[in-house]
């Protein structure tokens, strides 16, 4: 899984664990505890 994540955010900046931590940060995404699992936080996120 956070291959696909990292493959998917290099296309958008070469620096993708910044981009990464960033979505965590501002609540984008949700890290699990041992920092294997990614997913998306529907309450920040809008479907479209």
């Amino acid at each position: 899984m956070v291959k696909e994540i990292n493959d998917q955010l290099v296309t958008i900046y070469l620096d993708f664990a910044t981009v990464r931590r960033f979505l965590i940060d501002y609540r984008f995404m949700i890290r699990s505890v041992d920092g294997k699992q990614y997913w998306i936080d529907s309450k920040t996120h809008a479907n479209t």
